[in-house]
């Protein structure tokens, strides 16, 4: 949590999810991509502390994404 690196590597993935999603019409995997990436912005510019709750969250939303990925199949 405190791998500031770590955090904008992990956002740019979730901005790729949210772009590609968008650019395909796969709108609910661009969504997912763009609120994990907006919460993600707001911890790297302080308004959102990455604590364990934070974690844990993004932790879910990539447990989610490969059965919503084959959503789409």
């Amino acid at each position: 949590p405190n791998n500031n690196d770590v955090l904008r590597d992990i956002r740019r993935h979730f901005h790729t999810f949210k772009g590609n999603g968008r650019a395909v019409g796969a709108n609910i995997l661009g969504e997912l991509g763009w609120a994990a990436q907006d919460m993600l912005d707001r911890s790297l510019d302080g308004d959102l502390v990455p604590d364990s709750q934070l974690q844990h969250l993004v932790s879910e939303v990539v447990s989610a994404l490969p059965e919503l990925v084959r959503s789409y199949s």
